[in-house]
């Protein structure tokens, strides 16, 4: 894979999820009679009760998580983000992923964007220090970026560092500045967002561990470098270079 337009040399490692193997304990011996029919007996409560209680504890969760809000009810342009839901990982149904023309304006329902239409070429990974095309942006998150977001009028310089160091070469991620943010930092992946206070927060490393590359986008296994590598303010001046990469990935 090619390096994205604005390497970082170093960047928080991601730590590797260890799972432990539980031993199968020994099989009971087979008995008869009433001693068998009371073993059964008692085998029945203890699922049943298993159940029930897999039920009161994972159920309310389930619920949460499951049911996503669908994107084209959702509004929150300037609206500041609820306190309860910092730190919080907001899931929504699945957006539409069709490709419009370059240079078409996309009204998406949320701000920022969890997915939705988007243009055939995508923005290149990276760090950027000016907005980029929130079109080209979406279609990466459909190839499993996370697209860090920050109000550059309320972070200091360090914390914008901060969230660069993010990036390494290689990595599906987008650190990016944007206006009408509901939170100073809001991260957001496919299908699923979290807006942040400070950009220090552990929730964000969490964030990207689960959704960089996450397996559940449209078009994962898909590029996030050879396309586009300009900001927004770049983009009406290089229609050239856009009808270029429209031909070569169209």
């Amino acid at each position: 894979m090619t390096d994205d337009p604005s390497p970082r040399d170093s960047g928080p490692v991601s730590e590797r999820r260890k799972h432990s193997v539980r031993p199968t304990p020994p099989r009971p011996a087979s008995g008869s009679g009433w001693g068998f029919a009371v073993g059964l007996l008692v085998t029945g409560l203890v699922v049943g009760g298993g159940a029930v209680g897999c039920n009161v504890l994972f159920g309310s969760q389930n619920e949460n998580v499951g049911s996503g809000a669908d994107i084209a009810d959702m509004s929150r342009s300037a609206e500041p983000v609820d306190p309860d839901e910092i730190g919080a990982v907001q899931r929504f149904g699945a957006p539409s992923a069709s490709h419009v023309e370059v240079g078409t304006d996309v009204g998406y329902g949320l701000h920022p964007p969890v997915g939705g239409d988007h243009y055939i070429i995508w923005q290149d990974c990276g760090v950027y220090e000016e907005p980029i095309r929130t079109e080209l942006g979406v279609h990466s998150q459909e190839h499993g970026a996370v697209w860090i977001t920050y109000d550059e009028a309320v972070l200091e310089a360090d914390e914008v560092e901060t969230l660069a160091a993010y990036y390494n070469p290689g990595d599906f991620v987008l650190v990016s500045p944007m206006e009408n943010l509901p939170a100073p930092v809001v991260a957001s992946a496919w299908g699923a967002q979290v807006a942040l206070e400070d950009p220090g927060d552990p929730a964000l490393e969490e964030f990207l561990r689960e959704f960089d590359r996450g397996v559940t986008t449209p078009e994962h296994g898909g590029p996030c470098s050879g396309a586009y590598s300009g900001t927004e303010a770049e983009f009406g001046d290089d229609g050239a270079q856009l009808d270029a990469l429209v031909e070569e990935h169209g």
